[in-house]
This record gives structure tokens, sequence and C-alpha cells, in this order.
């Protein structure tokens, strides 16, 4: 689908950015999670708070508001308009009695202090496997962001991000 190689696409980029120990990304990205709205998923316990699924809808506009230059702001301005496509056609939605902000998808995306402080990554390794399975960009992200060094709070543009043609990682990113 679109979305699926915009969701990639994005995914690849973020990941390159975090190899690199671009900081402001990862501030950016942390933002990002912690506004987006969340729910209870396959690695939590009881006591995680927040819980460690995203709804994808909501992440991409808490982290558009964020990123405010480089090269993510196309990616995820396509994968908004991606997903806004699939919402539109019906492909996806919200079930009854959702917050107003939800979307109907939600992903694996743990908070990196839960990972610090529960393992939650390191400790739920089947579970993670089966919960990013068919997505190994996603899932090569997630491994890099659990482990990424912060950058500081007020360090949120997202101008260093880049894509290969700026000099970036050099990965080939298929739109």
């Amino acid at each position: 689908s679109n979305f699926q190689a915009a969701w990639e696409s994005l995914a690849m980029t973020l990941t390159a950015g975090l190899q690199r120990g671009e900081r402001s990304l990862v501030a950016t990205l942390s933002r990002a999670r912690d506004a987006a709205l969340s729910f209870t998923g396959v690695v939590d316990s009881l006591s995680t708070w927040p819980p460690s699924s995203v709804d994808v809808g909501d992440f991409l506009q808490q982290f558009d508001s964020w990123c405010t230059a480089g090269a993510a702001r196309g990616l995820v301005s396509n994968a908004i308009s991606a997903y806004n496509a699939m919402i539109e056609n019906g492909r996806v939605r919200a079930g009854p009695g959702s917050p107003s902000r939800a979307t109907g998808l939600v992903i694996l995306f743990p908070t990196r202090q839960a990972e610090v402080v529960e393992g939650i990554w390191s400790r739920n390794a089947a579970e993670v496997k089966a919960a990013t399975a068919g997505q190994e960009a996603w899932s090569a992200f997630l491994d890099e962001y659990v482990q990424a060094v912060p950058g500081s709070a007020e360090d949120t543009s997202c101008a260093e991000i880049t894509t290969p043609a700026q000099g970036g990682s050099g990965l080939l990113l298929a739109m």
C-alpha cells in the first residue's frame, strides 16, 4: 500500500538519523511519542505507564507538529497523506467508544524510559518479535530508538535529519 511504503521510508530515515547520533531527532521522537495517544500493548505489565502501543495517526500528527525542519518533514507529510487516504477509504477506523484522537491503527512504540526502567525490550523479546513481524524497518527503528542517547529538551527541530540524497545514510528509500 502507499501507506506501507511511506511508513517504511520514514522508519528507515529515522533509523539512519538515530544511527548517526542526531540528538535532536531523539528529543523530537520522544516528545511526539509521549504526546501521542497510547494503549496497553503486548509487552506491557500492569504497571507499565505510559502503555507501549501508540495510535499511528496521532503519532504522525504529533511528530509533524514537533518536527519543524529537515528531511523528515516531507516523509511525515507523505505518511500522513497515505494514512488519511486509508481512513477515507474505510480501510482503517477507530472502534466504538475510542478516544476522539484515536484513528484505528496502533503500533508497538515503547518509551525509551520503559526500556531503561523496566527492560521491556530485552525482557519481552518474543512478544516484540511477534508484534513487529513483517515490519522490519519499524523493528530496526525501535532497536535504535530504545538505545539512543537523548538530546536536550529544547532540541526538537529535526533539522539534522537528512535523506540519502542530502548526504544521509545511503539507504534506498522507495516510495
